[in-house]
């Protein structure tokens, strides 16, 4: 515990660039407290339960750029700022996404495909294959232990590295509008009828 808070303060790090190097540091405020399943809430630096630990990761998980106010759609053009009518602070930050894209030394970053979402990219649980173990490999790791589980429970023989091969067959049941649209789609077209005429009949006059 001491010596980790001893070297949080001017703790740096490698950057995962491979053509510049960039030191990380932490601030003054530190909160460092263990981490175990056997604490008893208490007094403040008597430690964390891990329950209360993924309570808090969790909140943040499920946060997202529109709980601040932004759009859930890209947003295409700077322009299009003026017309979302976005809180003052939000369409600042959407607005220095697009303004940190126009310098070259920030163009790998992709912040302007990025703008609606505050020039976050990807989830926030998202985690590299470079430094750790992907959730595609987890999700595939738990299916292949459940599918194993499966057929033990139901007296199958096991895999064996053998490949499956699954052989389905598609037939079709019904094309066409599904039951409640049709209404909707007839007051397109009348809608879409009705201003073509408006724009004749203006044309003509």
């Amino acid at each position: 515990m001491e010596g980790l808070e001893g070297l949080l303060p001017r703790g740096s790090g490698p950057s995962t660039s491979h053509t510049r190097s960039a030191a990380l540091g932490f601030g003054t405020q530190i909160d460092v407290q263990p981490i175990s399943d056997g604490t008893v809430g208490g007094a403040w630096g008597d430690g964390v339960t891990g329950r209360a630990v993924a309570r808090y990761v969790g909140k943040y998980v499920t946060k997202s750029a529109e709980s601040a106010g932004a759009t859930p759609r890209p947003i295409k053009r700077v322009s299009d700022l003026e017309y979302l009518h976005l809180p003052a602070h939000t369409a600042r930050m959407a607005r220095a996404c697009f303004d940190l894209a126009a310098i070259p030394a920030y163009g790998e970053l992709n912040l302007r495909k990025w703008a609606h979402m505050l020039g976050y990219r990807g989830h926030c649980a998202t985690k590299s294959r470079v430094y750790s173990v992907t959730y595609g490999q987890l999700r595939q790791d738990r299916r292949q232990h459940r599918d194993a589980e499966r057929r033990a429970r139901h007296g199958l023989p096991e895999l064996g590295g053998r490949l499956v091969v699954i052989d389905s067959e598609w037939t079709v049941i019904q094309t066409g509008l599904s039951y409640g649209e049709r209404p909707i789609v007839d007051a397109i077209r009348l809608r879409q009828r009705t201003a073509a005429a408006i724009r004749a009949q203006r044309a003509a006059s």
